[in-house]
């Protein structure tokens, strides 16, 4: 596997280089389109293009790059460009500067999942299409392959060896020349050898002398005719213990009870009486789901012990009564404009091309989100998320190119900050970039 690209059509100029991709606000006849195409062979083609592409000051046009430079990924963005990018499950996203010839540059602190590179002005529904070299586009779309740059150091390290010298080369080489004539034993590439010296004389073998009383003259387990170590014991053969004697058979262990089941979890101790004077229902779960402190309302419907009336029917929660550890319901719904209806029994993610990995698991307890694609011009592929977290409904705006808006009962639509997390409550609306509303409400 290796990185991807694909992009939607448009009027923007979208270029792929080795290991760089570019979108740019250029047109098919722009003279600078040559520049740009030549500035992906450069070692740091980001820089280069970003360079080229700003000279003109006030009339530099927008663009969006990204690109690899060793382990790490560099990016720049010049306004009315906008990269999203995917960072360890957590969106990042890059607006360019509005400053005539500035742009925003650096690194994402890890190889980003995915990264989209667009012009901030969407229209049109078409189907990406891969990259192959150049195309007219408004978004591009990049996959990073997680192990693209070990690949390139291992395959850098495989370099063939055919070119070096090795002992079974020399051993199988011809012999040398013949030396010329008049230049006794003198090859045509080396000077004259040395002549052989005789090895010294091998001394009879002395006995050796008796080592006097109180000096170590060598290890005794190294010295010739000690007797061989055993390779599994401790120190040197004349101190190593004798082996111990046989043990006994061990008993045949006996088979311990069954385990008893785990005790329920113990409520907390902060209200002033255990009794119950509610009937108390037995939701089941789902495979791993979260559960909450709940207390119950007459009718049976659970509710957060702090609140004072019940979220559903509104009744006056009975006192006293002890929190008690329940699976948590679904905590309501979100009704769309087109008609469809999202049960909030889990987060869900909202966008032209949502996925589960815009920040992992949203749901606790390992469950993946909703995923819920609105396909409308405006909306971006990573739009805007719904989280839960215990009892709360919490919403936020993903990075998109035209915004979510959130509007409380009563209160005025207000325009949501990128990656910050609000409070849903009953009869809500969030807006997704004014092409499609949601409704919040609890169920009955």
């Amino acid at each position: 596997m290796s990185d991807t690209a694909t992009y939607c059509a448009g009027h923007w100029l979208a270029l792929k280089g080795d290991r760089c991709w570019a979108l740019v606000q250029l047109g098919p006849g722009d003279p600078r389109v040559g520049g740009v195409q030549a500035a992906l062979a450069d070692p740091h083609p980001v820089d280069a293009i970003a360079g080229l592409l700003s000279v003109d000051g006030p009339r530099a046009p927008g663009f969006a790059l990204i690109g690899r430079e060793g382990p790490r990924v560099r990016y720049a963005v010049r306004s009315p460009a906008k990269v999203t990018a995917v960072v360890n499950e957590v969106p990042v996203f890059i607006d360019g500067i509005d400053v005539a010839g500035k742009w925003a540059d650096g690194h994402f602190a890890a190889v980003p999942e995915r990264a989209e590179l667009a012009n901030g002005a969407w229209g049109g529904m078409e189907e990406d299409q891969p990259l192959v070299d150049t195309a007219h586009a408004r978004s591009l779309d990049v996959v990073f392959d997680p192990d693209f740059y070990a690949q390139v150091q291992a395959e850098s390290t495989m370099m063939p060896l055919d070119h070096t010298i090795r002992r079974s080369d020399l051993a199988a080489s011809p012999p040398p020349a013949a030396p010329p004539p008049g230049v006794p034993g003198v090859s045509s590439f080396q000077s004259p050898p040395p002549s052989p010296v005789p090895p010294p004389p091998v001394a009879p073998p002395q006995p050796a002398p008796e080592a006097k009383k109180g000096i170590i003259d060598g290890l005794p387990w190294r010295k010739k005719g000690a007797k061989k170590p055993d390779p599994n014991a401790w120190g040197p053969p004349d101190r190593q213990p004798s082996p111990p004697p046989a043990a006994p058979p061990a008993a045949r262990p006996s088979v311990p009870p069954p385990p008893m089941p785990a005790p329920a979890p113990t409520p907390p101790n902060d209200m002033a009486t255990r009794v119950r004077d509610v009937a108390t229902p037995t939701p089941v779960p789902p495979a791993g789901g979260p559960t909450v402190w709940a207390v119950y309302c007459p009718q049976g419907h659970a509710s957060p012990p702090y609140s004072p009336t019940c979220r559903i029917c509104r009744m006056a929660l009975p006192p006293h009564q002890q929190p008690v550890s329940v699976p948590r319901p679904a905590l309501g719904q979100l009704k769309l404009g087109d008609g469809r209806v999202v049960i909030l029994d889990r987060g869900a993610v909202f966008g032209r091309s949502p996925r589960a990995d815009a920040n992992g698991n949203t749901g606790a307890g390992g469950v993946p989100p909703h995923l819920v694609k609105v396909m409308l011009p405006d909306i971006s592929r990573l739009h805007t998320e719904v989280r839960l977290e215990e009892w709360q409904v919490l919403v936020r705006d993903l990075g998109s190119a035209n915004g979510s808006y959130l509007t409380l009962p009563g209160g005025r639509p207000q325009q949501m900050r990128p990656m910050e997390e609000y409070a849903l409550e009953p009869g809500a609306v969030v807006s997704l970039a004014g092409s499609i509303n949601l409704n919040y409400e609890v169920l009955g």
